[in-house]
């Protein structure tokens, strides 16, 4: 003999007759269908935690990333404002250049300004390169500019070349292949026109 199936009787009292009924399937469906219900209401609600917390994650990276942004960006405005003071003088590093491609680029003798060199002059043309963060706060093509602290090289030259942009708070002062190549660390420059 098999095994009888068990079903639980369920006892609804009816407000009507005022008796209660028994109620079987119905009830055991709608236990199911209720048991169905909150399984997927707990799935959906995991997964929408899951997805705050990794929306959390998310902006708590972004919000590392913003304020690094933005101390570079006080960095930069704090070196920009000290690189360059439009009526003072900024301190730079100075070395010399000599219009050869190994030093300049395929074509030494035209500088940024397209200025032709003309190499039997250079040690009378008194030109500079200067790094291009001192071309974005006011030292431009053209511009005459006072040096002081190198000693031979002090004086007015004229803005005329641009740096590689690997350099920061530089000039390059151009000069004949006969003279010697200097470095010189505490340079002011100042921009007099």
């Amino acid at each position: 003999m098999g095994k009888k199936s068990i079903r639980p009787n369920f006892y609804i009292f009816n407000a009507e007759t005022l008796e209660f009924e028994t109620k079987t399937g119905e009830i055991t469906r709608s236990v199911n269908g209720l048991k169905k219900r909150i399984t997927l209401f707990f799935i959906l609600m995991s997964l929408a935690m899951i997805g705050l917390i990794h929306l959390a994650e998310r902006n708590t990276a972004l919000k590392y990333q913003l304020e690094d942004q933005k101390q570079a960006n006080i960095r930069l405005n704090k070196r920009l404002r000290e690189v360059i003071k439009m009526k003072g003088a900024v301190r730079v590093v100075a070395t010399c250049y000599t219009a050869e491609e190994s030093q300049t680029d395929d074509s030494p003798l035209v500088t940024a300004d397209n200025s032709l060199i003309d190499t039997s002059r250079i040690d009378s043309m008194k030109w500079i390169a200067v790094s291009r963060d001192l071309e974005r706060v006011g030292i431009e093509m053209g511009d005459k500019v006072l040096i002081e602290g190198t000693g031979r090289y002090d004086g007015i030259w004229t803005v005329h070349d641009r740096m590689n942009k690997k350099y920061n708070q530089r000039i390059d002062f151009l000069i004949s292949k006969k003279e010697n190549a200097d470095l010189f660390k505490e340079v002011k420059i100042r921009k007099i026109n």
